[in-house]
């Protein structure tokens, strides 16, 4: 009896070795590439009729990267990596109606194609198109139109910043 209980001690020390090494890494390594510890944020791009939110989504981003661990802010020529887009789609739609048919609320949506380089090899590290949304109501009795926009982009930012940690 006592060498099985040898064996199994043999076979459940590693393995837990194994599985606690391995969830060590996942669970406490905060960045996907431990290597790039810095970036640059350029100036998104727009593609819309709304000239205010590449800025508002570019000053978004970097406010929120000041903040935070995730990656510090630093000039062009000392970054490691580049994180660049356009904002593509800005779209406001009535989102629910009345049983008379008419707009109950509306909702904002901000689309951006967003890039992730590595500035040592050049290479894309990812892209992605994301969107940041938010609705108000039609009668604008909480919030208006301009405030919805603001909460889109801060969403999109968020999802940004989400899209960084998963790598």
């Amino acid at each position: 009896m006592a060498q099985i209980n040898k064996g199994v001690v043999y076979i459940i020390i590693p393995l837990t070795a194994i599985v606690l090494a391995g969830c060590w890494f996942y669970s406490f390594t905060d960045k996907p590439y431990p290597d790039i510890e810095n970036t640059f944020v350029e100036a998104f791009d727009n593609e819309t009729d709304r000239y205010d939110l590449a800025p508002a989504l570019t000053e978004g981003l970097i406010n929120k990267l000041h903040g935070g661990a995730l990656l510090k802010i630093t000039g062009r020529d000392n970054a490691q990596s580049i994180i660049s887009g356009t904002v593509t789609s800005h779209v406001l739609e009535a989102y629910s109606y009345t049983a008379e048919e008419e707009p109950l609320e509306f909702i904002v949506k901000i689309e951006a194609r967003v890039k992730f380089t590595k500035v040592a090899s050049g290479k894309e590290l990812w892209q992605a198109t994301l969107e940041g949304f938010a609705t108000y109501p039609a009668d604008e009795s909480t919030k208006d139109e301009e405030t919805a926009r603001e909460e889109a982009i801060a969403l999109l930012v968020e999802r940004i910043l989400d899209r960084l940690r998963e790598g």
